[in-house]
């Protein structure tokens, strides 16, 4: 909460988001910076090499995408590339995204979910009730059930137990930790 009252604040001409919050969903607070700081370029640097994810946050709003471990110099590139209307991703998921790309190898399924499809999804996989996932999304049950359903419709699944076997298929963990969607790590 503190960088949305900053950002609310001060209103700088660009923000450097780390997603990974130890206890805050970081896509909530880059999804309402989006909203409520509309000139604020948003740069996002994390350990996260997936290429979905930067797809992702790229998606959603953000003008950059960076990894942590990248030099000072190319820190600074980025930051210009962005503040000059640009957008800029880590030469080592772009070289990624362009050999998916010439692979033809980038039919994910998961691509056509929105982001609250996906923490929808998640907390599927997480084995979550109705009510609790509703409620960790500021909604009501009823507002969840058409989400839900076109979510199953983009995923071709007819039930909410396809719906549930299909994101634990799909939680895919880096940690050894079942129900933790990789692709999403950068979101948690």
């Amino acid at each position: 909460m503190k960088t949305l009252l900053m950002c609310r604040e001060i209103m700088p001409n660009i923000v450097l988001l780390d997603l990974s919050f130890p206890d805050m969903d970081g896509l909530d607070i880059f999804q309402q910076l989006c909203r409520e700081c509309i000139n604020t370029k948003i740069l996002i640097i994390t350990a996260n090499e997936s290429q979905d994810a930067a797809f992702r946050a790229l998606k959603a709003g953000a003008h950059g995408y960076v990894l942590k471990d990248i030099l000072e110099q190319e820190l600074l590139e980025a930051i210009h590339s962005v503040l000059h209307g640009d957008t800029y991703i880590s030469p080592a998921i772009s070289r990624k995204f362009l050999m998916k790309s010439l692979s033809g190898h980038g039919n994910n399924p998961l691509d056509a979910l929105s982001n609250r499809e996906l923490a929808i999804l998640k907390r599927c996989a997480l084995g979550h009730s109705t009510k609790l996932i509703a409620s960790d999304l500021g909604i009501t049950p009823a507002q969840w059930k058409p989400t839900n359903t076109e979510s199953r419709k983009k995923l071709v699944l007819n039930s909410n137990s396809e719906l549930v076997r299909f994101a634990w298929k799909t939680a895919l963990s880096t940690d050894g930790n079942p129900g933790v969607f990789a692709i999403h790590e950068a979101f948690d």
